[in-house]
Parts: structure tokens; sequence; C-alpha cells
């Protein structure tokens, strides 16, 4: 396909490199030369120096013979203008990335009538994911599609289940599992595409698919019936937590928010009356044990440091906490992950890149 992307932000750079190592024509435009070549370099693409809202700058892209275009600059205007010009000029596909919470619910009204095909919010898509993972308190992640109606669930076996020594045909054999699929299995360092003959063991990681239905049954079988999450803190009070604590509330789960920012502190308990929210900082193991952390179910970090978060979540996997979720936007950091033994990682980006 011939794809256009406009912006070589953290998202735009991502996509470059995914879509270009699948094969496909990718044009980027971008501002900032600087950028523009070091996207370049590290990826066989073209790309072109300007504003992607100028129709100069698309027509010199031959945007009119385009698949797919993608607007991920840091400017939600900037995009959905971009996306609108590239949609008239004759672009097949448009993608716009747009991030202000005031257009969060406007966001179909504005596809619809502005003709742009799909409008994602990271930190939205963000927040779905870990609202998702909170649905199983042991999965490692989860991953949805179809609308919600499947799910991949990835989950460690565990030393003396059922799931130790069993062989995949005789779990197949279960007709409570029918429309469960053992699709991948994690040893180590190594990957495999098992086969019935397939003999699954302790400390695995394995992705299993199916209905949502299917799922639950399969997950309770596991022992963990009695695990719903109840009540969850959340370490930072960005975007993410302001979408994350809507979807939260709605589900009757109790939401303690710690911000360090006094204003968006205050913003947050103005916001959301239901939910508590403590100015201070989440790295304090004082506050931490001033406000019961090891009484929740689930802890959510979710600051703008990396370095904190995992703190964060190794302090939470001390304490107890049994369900622990990490934001990091480093991506280059999960090379070290595997001994910090982080539990659930959610990466905006890469969310919105795979989306894409």
């Amino acid at each position: 396909m011939k794809i256009i992307i406009v912006g070589a932000g953290k998202i735009g750079e991502l996509l470059c490199k995914d879509l270009a190592s699948e094969g496909n024509d990718i044009t980027l435009i971008e501002q900032n030369a600087k950028i523009l070549d070091r996207v370049l370099s590290s990826s066989d693409i073209m790309g072109i120096m300007g504003n992607g809202a100028n129709c100069d700058i698309l027509t010199e892209a031959n945007v009119k013979a385009c698949d797919v275009f993608i607007a991920v600059t840091q400017s939600d205007e900037i995009n959905i203008i971009s996306s609108v010009m590239a949609k008239k000029l004759g672009a097949k596909y448009s993608i716009a990335r747009v991030r202000n919470p005031e257009y969060f619910t406007q966001m179909q009204f504005m596809s619809e009538s502005l003709g742009i095909d799909a409008m994602l919010n990271p930190e939205a898509e963000s927040a779905y994911c870990i609202a998702k993972n909170l649905e199983f308190p042991t999965a490692l992640n989860v991953e949805t599609f179809s609308s919600n109606k499947v799910n991949i669930v990835e989950l460690m076996v565990e030393e003396n289940s059922y799931l130790d020594g069993l062989k995949l045909i005789d779990f197949k054999k279960n007709k409570n599992f029918k429309g469960i699929l053992v699709c991948i299995v994690k040893r180590g360092k190594d990957i495999y595409i098992p086969t019935g003959n397939f003999v699954l063991q302790a400390k695995d990681k394995i992705y299993v698919t199916g209905i949502q239905s299917d799922l639950s049954n399969f997950y309770k079988s596991l022992g963990h019936v009695e695990e719903r999450i109840k009540s969850v803190v959340i370490v930072g009070g960005g975007r993410i937590t302001y979408y994350l604590t809507s979807i939260l509330l709605e589900r009757k789960i109790d939401v303690k928010i710690i911000e360090l920012n006094e204003d968006r502190a205050k913003k947050l308990s103005e916001t959301f009356e239901n939910a508590i929210v403590v100015h201070g900082n989440g790295t304090d193991s004082d506050l931490l044990e001033e406000e019961r952390f090891d009484k929740y179910d689930a802890c959510v970090s979710l600051t703008g440091i990396d370095e904190e978060n995992i703190i964060i979540s190794m302090y939470a996997n001390k304490k107890g906490i049994k369900k622990n979720i990490t934001k990091i936007n480093g991506i280059s950091l999960f090379n070290v992950l595997e001994l910090v033994g982080l539990q659930s990682i959610v990466t905006p980006k890469k969310i919105v890149a795979d989306n894409i």
C-alpha cells in the first residue's frame, strides 16, 4: 500500500518503522529537518519537509494516489485539517490522532461530518487497554479484537495448576474449553506455535484467545473466581487517568488518585466527586503507607517518568497488591523489564500504532 504519514513524533516514527518493514510504500511529511533526517536514516522511506496541512505539500506527496493517510503530529487541529484535505484530494482512507479531552465526546460527530475515517486518542485507547487488563487480574496482558468480541489473554502457567504438564490435545478434549485456542507459548526466550502434542510447563507464558464468555469460564477454571478488582490506586493524574477514572467509576470500582501537581489534583477532584484525589508524591513510601496503599486490589502507575512508574510498580508488588499495571513510554526499556518482574505494561504510542 501507499501510505502517507504526517508527523515524525513518537507514534509517527514507530509507524514508519513498522509499516515500512511490512513492505509498504511510505512517505513521511515532517516540518523539522533534523527529525526528518533521523527517521529517514533508520527507515527505508521517502520524506518531504513541510506542513502536512499545506495543500501544496500534500500534492507534492501525491496524496491523491495514497491508500492510507495518517496524521499524528502534536497538534490535533493540524491532524484534523490535514486529514480532511487529504480526503478531499483523493486519499482512500484517513486517520487522525486527536488527544484533547474536549474533542473526545465529539469524535464520532467530527469523524462523520468531516469525512475522516478514523480518529484515535492515545490516552483514551490506553485507558481502555488498562481497564480490559483489570478484568483479568492475574493476566499479564489482554488484547481486544472485533469490537470487543474477541480477546487474546496472556497468562503465566503456575506450578501445580492443572495446566502444568498438560498436553494441549487433552486441553481441547475438555468440553468447557472448545471455544478456547492456545495460539502462542513463550518459554524463556523461545516462541512456539503449539500443536496438539505440545506439553505446557510451569512458568510458560501462554496466549489464549476466544470470545468473552469462553475466556471467563477458562479463567474461572484456573481458580480466579473471586478475584474481581474492587479498588484501584492510580499514581499520576494525566490524561490517561482522566479517561481511566471515568471507566472505573462507571463499573462501581473505588478509585484513589495520587498526583504531585496541586492544580491538576484539584481539577481531578472537582471533575470526579466519587474518586479520592490526594495531592502528593506517589514515590513517597510514607505517603503511600498513610494512604493505606497496600489495601488496594490494583495499582496503575501513570506518571510521566518511566523510572518512577517502574519503582512504584515494584513497590506495589512487594506490598502484595495483586494487579500492577505500569506505563512505559520508552520501548528501549523493555529489554530490562524481565529483570524487575513487572506484571502488565502499557505503552500508549505502541497501542495507537498497533491499532492503526
